[in-house]
């Protein structure tokens, strides 16, 4: 339900492998209709509330009054009743310890289906790892790798790190499928946060390795490759970083998420206009990703990079995004200029235009009175 444009939603539920998928579209709306709450009735109709907000509240019943009661089309078939049947036996390990567990889990690590993939590694997670980490370090699999070594940073021990970082090194990169690539990539990143920073030589081998790959005509692998690199800290990340930078923000490139369609945003006087702004001034999420990235980059600047970034958050503050857009953005630059030599500050915020409440009191005079020493004055600003 959408109380903001007053529309009921429907989701066709179909089956896929061992789960399902739905394409949502309207089932009912209405002008006004601020719906609250919403349930199916033992009778076969459909009650729904609408109100809030000082709005008189009101219970609807939709009821059908046609003649074809014919049940709706079966569409599920043997092959996904059977793929449902094995998640569902493998998922039983996620609160058992068993010794068939391992084998199960161990042998549909590599399932096209993502489920099951995903049920397997967690069984896996389930079982003592000592008992199945020989396993990963014996495997030729790339799948196989990619998901256990998750498991692993997870629920292994942190000595295992070197190991598994050695392992990922050695995967063909270049041969696996995109969902095998960010899998890849994401399992480094795991690996770090929960392991900490690999040492010198992991951390530079890895670096070398992945740089290699950057950047890619991909621009979901280039995001994790972007984020990696700039943590490991490889040669050249920061330029590398502001060339794509540039390249999105003057291609506006933007994700793929569908927006309300303009019919929809009709139904509301208060909202829809502020939606159709936003729409028509929609902020270049890929700049702003590495908008994001860059401003956490310490080193490897250059003063046209740097120009050129903080130049941008002055153009970009044109765009919408909701009440929170700017001030976001705000905190993005801010963050970003703590990296900035002490000495510089002052001409590259005047490119960005963005107002720093604590460099704007840094010199005002201090109070006189008879106070005390640690006596601090606190300026609100409304």
């Amino acid at each position: 339900m959408d109380w903001s444009f007053g529309t009921i939603y429907t989701h066709d539920l179909k089956p896929k492998e061992s789960s399902y998928s739905a394409e949502r579209e309207e089932f009912l709306s209405g002008t006004p209709l601020p719906l609250t709450d919403m349930v199916a009735g033992t009778d076969g109709n459909l009650y729904f509330t609408t109100g809030g907000r000082r709005i008189d509240s009101h219970l609807f019943r939709l009821r059908y009054i046609g003649t074809d009661r014919a049940s709706a089309e079966n569409t599920s078939n043997q092959v996904s009743e059977n793929l449902r049947k094995l998640r569902r036996d493998i998922e039983k390990y996620h609160t058992q310890i068993l010794t068939n567990a391992i084998p199960l889990a161990w042998k549909n690590l590599n399932h096209s289906d993502r489920f099951i993939r995903y049920a397997s590694r967690i069984a896996l997670e389930h079982q003592p790892v000592k008992q199945w980490q020989n396993l990963f370090f014996e495997e030729t699999d790339p799948e196989k790798i990619v998901e256990a070594s998750i498991g692993l940073a997870r629920q292994g021990d942190k000595s295992l790190q070197s190991q598994i970082v050695n392992k990922l090194n050695r995967l063909p990169f270049e041969k696996l499928s995109t969902h095998q690539q960010i899998d890849m990539l994401r399992s480094y990143q795991l690996l770090f946060i929960r392991m900490g920073t690999p040492n010198v030589t992991d951390r530079q081998t890895t670096a070398k390795r992945l740089k290699a790959y950057f950047p890619h005509t991909n621009n979901a692998i280039n995001g994790e490759l972007g984020l990696l690199l700039l943590y490991l800290k490889a040669d050249g990340i920061t330029e590398g970083l502001v060339l794509l930078f540039d390249k999105h923000t003057k291609e506006k490139t933007r994700g793929n998420s569908k927006f309300l369609p303009e019919e929809t945003t009709l139904r509301s006087e208060e909202y829809g206009p502020i939606i159709r702004d936003i729409i028509s001034k929609i902020p270049p999420s890929e700049a702003i990703y590495y908008g994001v990235l860059l401003s956490h980059a310490e080193s490897g600047w250059t003063k046209n990079t740097r120009k050129k970034y903080f130049q941008w958050f002055y153009d970009v503050l044109s765009a919408k995004g909701g009440l929170s857009f700017k001030p976001g953005m705000e905190n993005i630059c801010l963050a970003a200029m703590k990296h900035v030599p002490e000495k510089e500050k002052d001409y590259y915020q005047e490119f960005s235009g963005v107002y720093s409440l604590s460099l704007a009191i840094a010199d005002l005079p201090q109070p006189i009175g008879p106070g005390r020493a640690n006596t601090t004055v606190t300026i609100l600003v409304i």
